[in-house]
């Protein structure tokens, strides 16, 4: 016959039991959540329309369309050779669907200035690829070392999309969106 002590060890058993499964289906939903809140497209070509702008209208931005990018990066060891490792690294742009335009305001001319931004992200991804494969990877650390890589990349980009805006002045500079279109245009032919 089960004794008091016993019953108890039981019920804590099972309550125990009964709280794992509530953590890991709480985790679970926030880990579903998380990544249902990360909306993006790949876009096919690196080319974007409008049709790729789907996100609301911002407004109280005093632009008439925002481009919003990731760039996503994934990577596994497919050698390991004493103290060094060499990995398969996927690199991918992705435009966030929160991405908008004006829809009056569409044209050519401010796609072309959109895309440029899109491109800073596909620039991005090639320099970043470019230098992780030239980089000797450590056991003890290739993860942070590409960390570092991409973080260097990215605020390397960054700061040049900042200038990018600036010099254009959105689009409305003629002259230097053309100089600029040229520059990625040939800053991509460079490393890809």
């Amino acid at each position: 016959m089960p004794t008091e002590k016993m019953l108890l060890n039981s019920l804590i058993k099972q309550n125990l039991a009964f709280l794992h499964l509530v953590c890991m289906l709480l985790i679970s939903g926030i880990a579903i959540k998380a990544q249902d809140t990360l909306h993006e497209k790949l876009i096919a070509g690196g080319k974007l329309q409008w049709s790729d702008y789907t996100g609301e209208v911002d407004k109280h931005s005093a632009y008439w369309a925002t481009t919003f990018w990731y760039v996503h990066y994934k990577y596994k060891i497919i050698q390991a050779h004493g103290d060094t490792v060499k990995i398969d690294l996927q690199v991918w742009p992705a435009l966030q669907e929160k991405s908008w335009v004006l829809p009056d305001k569409k044209s050519p001319e401010l796609l072309q200035h959109e895309q440029g931004h899109f491109d800073l992200a596909r620039l991005l991804t090639a320099e970043f690829k470019k230098e992780a494969g030239s980089t000797a990877l450590l056991m003890n650390n290739y993860s942070r070392k590409l960390d570092s890589i991409f973080n260097a990349a990215l605020t390397n980009i960054k700061q040049m999309e900042i200038q990018y805006d600036k010099e254009t002045n959105h689009m409305w500079n003629r002259d230097a969106q053309e100089r600029w279109n040229k520059k990625i245009a040939d800053m991509l032919e460079a490393v890809e």
